[in-house]
C-alpha cells in the first residue's frame, strides 16, 4: 500500500509539473504578442524643441563601436566650477533640451555637457535601429563616450553629476551604476523597463483575457517571468539590449539620487516609481510633483524646480557659488 501511495504521489507531482509547464508555455505564446506590441508602438509624446545654448562648444565623440556622437560643452563663468553635469535628453528630443532643464545650473557654478543620442539630432544614425522611448545599450554607449570626454577634459573630472529626462533618466541610472566619478543623479520621468512592461502586461491581460483566473490569481512573479522571456525575443528581433535599470539602482550605496515624478503621469504610474525608488541603496530623495503629467514637472514648478535641482546637486557634488566667485 505504501509503495502504491508513493507512486501515486510521484504521478501527481509529474502531472502538476507537466500541466504547469504547459500553462506557462500557453501564456508565453498567447501574451508574447501583447508585450511585443508594447515595445513596437510609439507613444503619443511630443518633446518640446529648444534653441541652442549660447557659448556652447561643439564636441564630437566616438563610441566604442566607432559611432559618431555630437555634443556640446558649456563652461560656467566660475573660475573654479562646483562640478560638471551631463544632461541626457528624452525620446524625441535632442541635446538642446538641456537649455530649459539645466541651463540655470551654469549660474549656480556648474559646467554643463549634453549630447544627442544615436539617431537623434546631429549624431550618427544606426542602420535598422529606430530610436524609441525604451533606453537601450546603444544610448548607454553614447553616454559612456561623454563620460570618457569629461574624465579626460572637464575642469572637475572627479565631481560629475548626471541629469536625465525619461529615457535619458534610465540611461543616467545605468551609467552612474558603473562609473565612480559620478556622484549624483537627477532623473525626471525615468522608469524601469522590465517593471514597466510587467505593469502594463498585467493591465492588458486583464482587459483582453477571457479567463478570470489568469488576471485574478496569477502572482506578479509569473508575469515577470513571462515578460523576461518575451523581452529576450524582442531584443533579438530589434538587435538591442534593454537596460537593466532595476539592477542598476541597487549597485551603489554612495550614489545620491533625486527622483522627480509627476503625480498625474498617465504613462508611468506612481506605484512603479515607488517600487524602484525603494530598492535604491544610496542617499535618495523622491519628489512627486502634484498635478504634473509626464515630463511636465518643470513647467508645473518653474523656479521651484530649478531651485530643487540646484540645491540637490550642490549638496551632492559641489560647493555653493558666492557673489565674489560669480563676478
Amino acid at each position: 500500500m505504501s509503495a502504491a501511495i508513493g507512486w501515486a504521489l510521484i504521478g501527481l507531482a509529474v502531472t502538476i509539473v507537466v500541466v504547469g509547464v504547459a500553462f506557462y508555455l500557453y501564456c508565453l505564446t498567447t501574451y508574447a504578442g501583447v508585450i511585443d506590441r508594447i515595445f513596437a508602438e510609439k507613444p503619443m509624446l511630443f518633446a518640446d524643441q529648444s534653441n541652442p545654448i549660447a557659448r556652447a562648444q561643439g564636441v564630437t565623440l566616438h563610441t566604442d563601436d566607432g559611432r559618431r556622437i555630437e555634443g556640446s560643452y558649456i563652461e560656467s563663468h566660475r573660475a573654479e566650477p562646483a562640478g560638471t553635469v551631463l544632461f541626457l535628453h528624452e525620446y524625441g528630443s535632442d541635446r538642446w533640451m538641456a537649455g530649459p532643464y539645466a541651463g540655470y545650473l551654469l549660474d549656480t557654478g556648474f559646467d554643463l555637457m549634453s549630447i544627442d543620442f544615436c539617431s537623434c539630432g546631429q549624431s550618427q544614425a544606426i542602420p535598422g535601429y529606430e530610436s524609441l522611448q525604451w533606453p537601450t545599450d546603444y544610448e548607454l554607449q553614447d553616454a559612456r563616450a561623454a563620460i570618457r570626454f569629461l574624465k579626460e577634459g572637464a575642469r572637475t573630472p572627479d565631481r560629475i553629476g548626471v541629469f536625465g529626462i525619461s529615457k535619458g533618466g534610465g540611461v543616467a541610472i545605468c551609467l552612474a551604476a558603473e562609473e565612480p566619478a559620478i556622484r549624483a543623479v537627477v532623473t525626471d520621468g525615468a522608469f524601469p523597463v522590465h517593471d514597466m512592461v510587467v505593469h502594463y502586461a498585467m493591465k492588458w491581460v486583464e482587459i483582453f483575457s477571457q479567463s478570470r483566473f489568469i488576471y485574478t490569481y496569477l502572482p506578479r512573479w509569473f508575469y515577470s517571468s513571462i515578460v523576461r522571456h518575451a523581452l529576450r525575443k524582442v531584443e533579438k528581433r530589434r538587435r538591442v539590449n534593454y537596460l537593466p535599470i532595476e539592477t542598476a539602482v541597487r549597485k551603489r550605496a554612495d550614489l545620491a539620487w533625486l527622483l522627480i515624478h509627476g503625480k498625474n503621469d498617465n504613462y508611468i504610474k506612481e506605484e512603479v516609481v515607488q517600487r524602484i525608488f525603494a530598492s535604491a541603496r544610496g542617499p535618495k530623495e523622491l519628489w512627486i510633483v502634484p498635478k504634473a503629467k509626464h515630463n511636465r514637472c518643470l513647467k508645473r514648478e518653474g523656479k521651484n524646480y530649478e531651485a530643487r535641482v540646484s540645491q540637490f546637486l550642490t549638496s551632492a557634488i559641489g560647493e555653493p557659488i558666492s557673489p565674489a566667485q560669480a563676478s
